[in-house]
This record gives C-alpha cells, structure tokens and sequence, in this order.
C-alpha cells in the first residue's frame, strides 16, 4: 500500500462524508457513495492491505470527527468502510446478485445493530428507549417547523398526541424500515460497484447482468401469508405480517426495477433519459409501487421471457 492510496482514499471519503453534513438536500444521497472508495482501494489492493487501508482510513476519519465534535462523522466512515470493503470480498467471489446483496446486507445490519446497542450503553437506555426517544424529538421538531410557518394548525396537546402517535407506529415498523434503509443502501453501491469494476478493469467474478435478477419463486407465498396476516391478525403478529409486507415489498420493487432496466438496455435508451427516469421514480410514490407490483406479477407474466428461456 502506498502513500496515493491513502491520500486518495482519505480524500474521496472526507469529500462525500463533508457532503452528507453540511450539503443540503442532495448532500445525503452523494454520502450515499462513501463505500465506494473503499472499495475500488480494497479490489485494487487486495484483501489484506485493503482491510488495513479500511481501518486507516476509519481512525483518520474518527480522529477528525472528534476534533470537529462530530461523532456522526466516525460512526458512518466506520459503517461505510466496513460496506465497501465486504463488497470488495463478495464481487471477487463467483456469487449470484441475490446472494451478494444479502450478505452484504446482513454484515451492514449487524454493524448497525451492534453501533445502536453501543450508543444505547453509552445513554444508559435500552435500544428500543434511545429510538423512541430520537423518534420523538424528530417529529416534534418537524411539526413545530411546520406550526412556526402556518401550515399546521396544533394545540400543544394535539402536538403531543401526534408526536406519541406517529413514534408508537414507527418504532413497530422500524425494523423493516432500516432493514430496507439498509438493503436500499448495499444495493445501490452494489450496483455501481459493479460499473466501476468494468470500468477500472478491477478483477471480479461476477458475470450475471443486474437486468436479470429475480426474486425466489417460493417468496411470493410468504407476501400472501403476510398479507392475510395483516388484515386478520391481531397484535404483535399483525405489526410481523406488516413489517415482512414493507421488506419484500422493497424485493419485489428492485425486481420490477431490474424489469425497467432489461427494457432499457434492450431498447438502447440514452443514458440522459435514463437518468430522467431514474429521478422521476425516486421523487413519485406511485412509480415505487408500479415497480413493487410489476415484481410480484412477474413471477407469472414473465416479462423478460426468463422462464420460458428456460423452460420452465
């Protein structure tokens, strides 16, 4: 490992973590990318001086946070890191798409997990306390942002009521919302590490294309189990059902956005409109559920003709 490589490492990742604190509104999507160094250092490098250049890089990040008074700042460089170096392992390997973002996701949600309860120690709370208690202090900043500009219209008692409401419901459905925060994030750097190992020529196993990916034809009961469970059940098992909804409803939409993309390569659609397309369904709701719903019926109507390819 050489001096470059740390400086450019360092620097790429100080320049998106920079980013995700002080640049508004598109700041948080481009620290999105903070992996991204991480990896491209580590395939280049190999897994041995890429898993030291990771941890250099980590405590140079956490030294400069500290003096900032920045905790933030460590806590993402280390959870960032340990992203693109395990996404550097996983695409060496000769692993399906399904099987590198799981595993990926898995790593990220145990780092995660073991970050909350480090934090919850350090506040002298129990995990789910110190959520609820963030939860809550959000959504009362939120609604008295919205009071202060005359949108909303709230007695102190009507503010405390909706604040307890919303943190009762989003503290039962926050763990799919940050196992597919999670999954959202792996996936999205996965396949953009996969465009920067054809272009960087970085070595790779993996062949298959992103277009093709499909979720396991036995997930679909799961989704119907679920959703009578939603509508049926009662209790904690109704808030499973409804938290196993959100999370393979997140699988079915990046099926139905693998569907987007076979048509977009196969069309040879420009990479502007593409683009274009991309910004619309990340702003507009219902094109999240299009995808959603166009991934679950795909296991019948076979858009891209994958089963009939292969004879089933």
């Amino acid at each position: 490992m050489k001096l470059k490589e740390l400086v450019g490492c360092l620097g790429w990742v100080s320049a998106f973590l920079a980013c995700t604190m002080w640049l508004p509104f598109l700041g948080p999507l481009a620290g999105l990318l903070t992996p991204l160094p991480f990896f491209y250092y580590s395939a280049r490098l190999g897994m041995a001086q890429g898993g030291v250049l990771t941890l250099l890089v980590i405590l140079i990040v956490g030294v400069g946070g500290n003096l900032l008074g920045s905790g933030r700042i460590v806590i993402l460089a280390a959870e960032y890191g340990v992203l693109g170096y395990t996404l550097s392992m996983l695409l060496s390997k000769d692993l399906s798409l399904a099987k590198t973002i799981a595993m990926a996701t898995g790593v990220l949600a145990v780092v995660g997990g073991c970050t909350l309860l480090l934090m919850a120690g350090m506040k002298g709370l129990g995990v789910g306390e110190m959520l609820k208690a963030y939860l809550s202090e959000e959504f009362k900043a939120t609604i008295g942002a919205y009071r202060e500009m005359g949108i909303l219209d709230a007695t102190g008692e009507d503010l405390d009521a909706a604040v307890q409401a919303f943190v009762e419901i989003f503290s039962r459905l926050l763990p799919s919302l940050m196992l597919v925060g999670t999954g959202l994030v792996v996936w999205m750097n996965t396949v953009l590490a996969r465009a920067l190992i054809r272009i960087a020529r970085l070595p790779s196993g993996q062949t298959e294309p992103v277009s093709l990916w499909q979720a396991p034809e036995q997930l679909v009961w799961i989704v119907i189990a679920a959703g009578f469970g939603s509508f049926l059940a009662g209790g904690p098992l109704q808030w499973i059902a409804l938290n196993l909804l959100i999370v393979l409803g997140t699988v079915y939409f990046f099926q139905g956005l693998c569907i987007t993309i076979f048509f977009l390569d196969k069309y040879k659609v420009p990479t502007w409109a593409r683009v274009g397309l991309y910004i619309l369904i990340a702003v507009q709701q219902l094109f999240l559920v299009v995808l959603a719903l166009g991934g679950l019926f795909d296991q019948w109507i076979d858009f891209r003709k994958i089963h009939r390819k292969a004879g089933r």
